[in-house]
């Protein structure tokens, strides 16, 4: 693992060390986030990640807290826009879903 992550920048290590341990320590993962994103916090991908770890995990205030951030400062983000646009559409369902219950 430490040889394939030894050509990354540091962003890009700090980003891979919190994604590889998502799967088998959240504690882990969380550390490497909230180091990369205290010393990179103008690094999209790093911002991203934060934000996907905690929505993956329904912890909406802080995937709030971390898109809100992505939305201010990241507006060009093809990414970010593909974000946006699934949240309409699980917004679109969730709508016609509650519509249904309460006919």
């Amino acid at each position: 693992m430490e040889l394939e992550l030894s050509n990354l920048t540091d962003e890009e290590y700090l980003a891979a060390r919190g994604r590889l341990a998502r799967d088998t320590n959240l504690l882990e993962a969380k550390a490497w986030l909230i180091t990369s994103n205290l010393l990179f916090p103008d690094n999209f991908k790093i911002l991203y990640d934060a934000y996907t770890f905690e929505r993956d995990r329904i912890n909406v205030e802080e995937s709030a807290k971390h898109f809100n951030r992505l939305f201010k400062n990241f507006t060009k983000e093809e990414k970010l826009w593909d974000e946006v646009e699934k949240i309409v559409e699980h917004v679109e369902v969730a709508k016609k879903l509650l519509y249904i219950l309460i006919r």
